[in-house]
């Protein structure tokens, strides 16, 4: 039985291990390398590739299976950040806009490109090299309390594993102490170059269990206050694909069917009027409302 084939970040020698475990709370349990190789099993035999793993008695069902390899080198990784930085700095400030430049940006992502914004902002990229302000605003919306693995050596900028290097503290805008490693820290930086900040989530981030870091302290003891420049709510009821119509159990992306219909509930309207709220909060300081979330 072959192993999942696809494109692989780096490229694999041909040297590695392999794990297996029940599941993400378990131990990892090394898979005797005479059990396991790369390659493809193809009508009785095996043919090489590095796109393929093959295990003798094939994969259990169920079983979360970590390949871990030696790869043949580590690209630049990092430079999106700083495309997106200039390329900001440079519409507002140097491009030759027929009525004028615009005043103000706002930075808005979502899931992933919110992760993004919410490690752009932790990289204290938000001035240029003019020390201008980039963003006046940023909306990371449904990126919980993650950051991204974007901007270290041998970087999967589309990882989605569990745990990651985007998983790590801080997780909220203010300062707090993380109680494993005492340091203390916040995503922010304390200058003057802070936009406004307003984070959005769905019910789906709080059961992920990532979205309440960053409003509650790591040790789960107490709220941390949102910062004056920062808002958050939660779309209690929603989910993190938004609502779905028509009414199906199946995933559109994949075809894959699901144990429930998905979910109908959408949160456009909030959207549009949170980013409406944020332009009026940048253009005229006229405040949002207070944040809404669970304590």
């Amino acid at each position: 039985m072959v192993g999942q084939g696809g494109v692989f970040t780096y490229e694999p020698t041909g040297e590695g291990r392999l794990y297996q475990r029940a599941n993400s709370n378990l131990a990892f349990i090394e898979v005797p390398t005479d059990e396991w190789q790369f390659g493809r099993k193809r009508q009785g035999s095996i043919e090489p590739t590095n796109r393929f793993i093959t295990k003798q008695g094939g994969f259990e069902k169920g079983a979360i299976y970590t390949l871990v390899y030696e790869t043949k080198g580590a690209p630049v990784v990092g430079l999106g950040m700083l495309a997106i930085r200039d390329a900001t700095a440079w519409f507002k400030h140097e491009f030759p806009w027929t009525h004028g430049s615009p005043r103000f940006a706002i930075g808005y992502g979502a899931s992933q490109t919110g992760r993004f914004l919410r490690h752009f902002l932790y990289e204290n990229l938000n001035s240029d090299e003019n020390d201008r302000q980039v963003f006046d605003g940023v909306l990371p919306h449904i990126a919980g309390g993650q950051r991204g693995d974007f901007n270290h050596r041998f970087a999967q900028p589309g990882s989605m594993g569990v745990p990651a290097a985007g998983q790590r503290f801080p997780f909220s805008m203010r300062e707090t102490v993380d109680q494993f490693g005492e340091s203390r820290e916040g995503l922010v930086s304390q200058t003057n170059k802070q936009p406004k900040v307003i984070s959005t989530n769905t019910s789906w981030e709080y059961w992920r269990g990532d979205a309440s870091l960053i409003h509650v302290s790591t040790n789960g003891e107490e709220d941390v206050t949102p910062l004056p420049n920062e808002r958050i709510y939660m779309f209690a009821g929603t989910h993190h694909i938004n609502g779905v119509l028509p009414f199906t159990d199946k995933f559109a992306l994949t075809g894959e069917a699901l144990p429930y219909h998905l979910n109908t509930i959408s949160y456009t309207p909030l959207l549009r009027a949170i980013l409406a709220s944020l332009l009026d909060w940048i253009r005229d300081g006229i405040e949002p409302p207070t944040s809404q979330y669970p304590k």
